[in-house]
């Protein structure tokens, strides 16, 4: 297999991220208000244990193609960059950091799901808090990610402008994600509008574009000029 394809199957990664980040919240069982007691959220995980379980298990895949997806970026970066290539390098560390992340989070709700009749209901809130809250802290990590990327796609034209500008207002809408840790209700708070849900679905729905977007500048290039990721 040719280094052109396996560049554009990592380029497509990016959007079965995004379809297995779907299916892992469509079929996650709806939780509790972030503001409900320890008791209903200890009989939140003991009832729907299995159905958390398998979201969990989804998110976990879906991580690897994500992992792929910022590695197909840093070297369409890298090569359009050359020299230090610092803008590809942030964009591939501050995407390790994201990972590292969603995979603290997720493996908090797993701990939940284990063995939640036999785990205190305060301990089970602290683990489901977490699992939420614990992103608010990393909300600089997700800015400059989608900082770097703007930057390097508009400064360099190497995909579509738009994807650029579109990174830059995802950037900006990520730093309301900081409302979650100052508040357990209303719109800012984890599972509220601007707080939870609005930097949640603008993160997810830049990959699917940027994946679109970089599958067709590897479909345009001359095969001699592709690098592998």
């Amino acid at each position: 297999m040719n280094d052109q394809r396996w560049e554009r199957y990592a380029a497509w990664s990016g959007l079965v991220f995004f379809v297995l980040l779907v299916i892992a919240f469509a079929i996650l069982p709806s939780p509790p208000d972030f503001d409900a007691s320890a008791s209903d959220i200890a009989d939140y995980y003991a009832d729907e244990q299995d159905g958390i379980r398998v979201s969990v298990v989804l998110v976990t895949a879906a991580l690897f193609y994500f992992v792929w997806f910022i590695s197909a970026l840093r070297s369409a970066y890298a090569l359009a960059e050359g020299g230090g290539r610092r803008v590809a390098n942030l964009v591939y560390g501050a995407g390790l950091v994201i990972t590292a992340c969603i995979a603290l989070a997720q493996g908090a709700v797993a701990v939940a799901a284990l063995h939640p009749a036999e785990t205190s209901p305060e301990v089970l809130r602290s683990l489901h808090d977490f699992s939420v809250v614990g992103f608010a802290p990393a909300t600089g990590v997700f800015v400059i990610f989608f900082v770097a990327n703007a930057a390097v796609i508009l400064r360099l034209r190497i995909m579509p402008s738009w994807l650029g500008w579109f990174a830059a207002v995802v950037a900006l809408i990520q730093i309301l994600g900081i409302g979650a840790m100052l508040t357990d209700d209303g719109a800012f708070a984890a599972d509220g509008v601007l707080g939870g849900f609005l930097p949640l679905i603008a993160f997810a729905v830049w990959f699917p574009a940027a994946s679109f977007a970089l599958a067709t500048r590897v479909g345009d290039r001359d095969p001699g000029t592709v690098a592998s990721p």
